[in-house]
């Protein structure tokens, strides 16, 4: 019988720590946008004259967070060169989507600075829950980019600190 209110507590504080996150998310706003990835893959070099291109493949993954449907979003990316590429998307309430800048050419060779930006198509509404920017930094030989693990990683850590505590507390 202990066990049993041991494991049914412990299930409940894992669904309170897994979830809390969203729910805290979807009270900020009527929506939450937030950049939950990206990825960076290196496709070619060619010369263009004078000129050296590199040419990437560049996935950037938006998730909204929220519970309602967002304002139409404009992604923006923007290279080194200050050349912009922008697509535009409303997002469905808890939906995730990933953009794909395909053969995206930058110029030289060596680190290329990229910045995303984020943000309502309509800039009067923008605000803390609708918008953001990162830059990171690409090359060729680093191209496999990624998220950064985050809270998730915290939440996984404690738990399961949690469950050994209670499971020694049971033995003994």
């Amino acid at each position: 019988m202990r066990q049993s209110i041991t494991l049914t507590i412990f299930i409940l504080a894992l669904c309170l720590l897994l979830f809390a996150p969203i729910l805290v998310y979807a009270q900020e706003g009527p929506y939450n946008i937030i950049l939950s990835n990206r990825t960076c893959n290196y496709i070619k070099t060619e010369e263009a004259g004078t000129q050296i291109f590199e040419f990437f493949n560049i996935n950037i993954t938006l998730r909204n967070l929220g519970v309602n449907e967002s304002d139409e979003i404009t992604l923006e990316l923007i290279d080194q060169d200050n050349m912009s590429v922008y697509k535009k998307y409303t997002f469905d309430p808890l939906e995730k989507k990933s953009f794909l800048f395909s053969n995206h050419p930058i110029s030289g060779t060596g680190d290329h600075e990229i910045t995303i930006k984020f943000y309502p198509t309509d800039e009067t509404k923008k605000n803390s829950y609708n918008s953001g920017s990162e830059t990171f930094v690409i090359n060729k030989d680093n191209s496999q980019g990624g998220s950064t693990p985050g809270f998730e990683i915290t939440l996984i850590l404690i738990t399961l600190a949690i469950f050994v505590f209670l499971r020694k507390k049971t033995i003994l």
